[in-house]
């Protein structure tokens, strides 16, 4: 997702909302979404950066860990990130002439919030709760 940031490039301190839904396009076979994602973002001039801050949500198809059917899981999270003019570091992203593309970023926070062993709802029903003492109390699967 490329963001022009044109209108506050040059001045300090002032920022653009960006409240849009679009469609995944990550090259990524872990990633696979079911909706658009939903954008509700604050882009802020901070000097030698644009401070992107906001919240993400989307849908992704996963597989269960314990019974390898599909479901569909919800994320969310909350960025707050800045996009630098000239060279980033190894932890920054640059500003590209008069945009910014936030498609690295985003695929990189989907990928950390991604569980590593999905499990889906009826899956996690059946699942043993065992307590302190080693008891189980649920012992259906």
């Amino acid at each position: 997702m490329r963001v022009d940031v044109s209108q506050i490039l040059d001045d300090v301190g002032s920022s653009i909302r960006i409240k849009t839904q679009e469609a995944a396009q990550f090259d990524e076979p872990s990633l696979e979404f079911c909706s658009p994602i939903d954008f509700d973002l604050t882009l802020t001039n901070v000097g030698k950066a644009i401070l992107v801050q906001g919240k993400i949500k989307g849908t992704l198809v996963m597989e269960c860990a314990i019974c390898l059917n599909k479901f569909k899981q919800r994320i969310e999270f909350e960025l707050n990130d800045e996009f630098v003019k000239g060279k980033p570091n190894e932890d920054q992203f640059a500003i590209h002439g008069k945009e910014i593309d936030l498609s690295e970023l985003l695929r990189q926070e989907f990928l950390l919030w991604f569980p590593m062993k999905p499990v889906c709802v009826l899956c996690r029903e059946d699942i043993k709760e065992v307590n302190i003492s080693g008891s189980t109390k649920k012992t259906s699967f």
